[in-house]
């Protein structure tokens, strides 16, 4: 059970971002520097814990997690870290993006981190109800 905790706690934090930054967007007392700053900060805290994931040498070659719902290897730990790696970058771009063209959205990085998160999960599942699981959570950011 442990172990299946370890091999989802990327997962796990990039979920959490994404409702904390979907709750701090719902302030407009925030400007945009600090929100930028916390959804990079999240993003780069991810990069951390999938790293520790993935060189932690918790998992083996084939390793099946909660049941056989998700499946974690070495392509699931190697694809987290290119995924989350895409997310940090996309938003330190968006952020001077917003700084020079004045149109900042405060919910694109709940937004970004919901893409993530189903992409994460998209990678894991071993199963088609899985599978649509985390296609459904990365499309959220498609129906704004």
């Amino acid at each position: 059970m442990m172990l299946d905790l370890m091999v989802i706690l990327p997962l796990v934090v990039v979920g959490a971002g994404a409702i904390l930054m979907m709750l701090l967007a719902a302030f407009d007392s925030l400007d945009k520097e600090r929100t930028s700053i916390v959804g990079i900060g999240l993003f780069a805290f991810a990069f951390i814990v999938q790293l520790a994931v993935t060189t932690g040498g918790t998992v083996t070659p084939f390793n099946d997690v909660f049941n056989g719902m998700l499946v974690a290897n070495s392509f699931t730990k190697v694809a987290g870290l290119i995924i989350i790696a895409g997310g940090f970058f996309s938003s330190v771009a968006a952020q001077t993006y917003y700084v020079q063209n004045k149109g900042f959205v405060p919910e694109f990085y709940s937004l970004m981190m919901f893409a993530v998160c189903g992409m994460l999960l998209l990678t894991m599942a071993a199963e088609l109800i899985t599978l649509f699981i985390a296609l459904e959570i990365m499309s959220l950011a498609i129906y704004t």
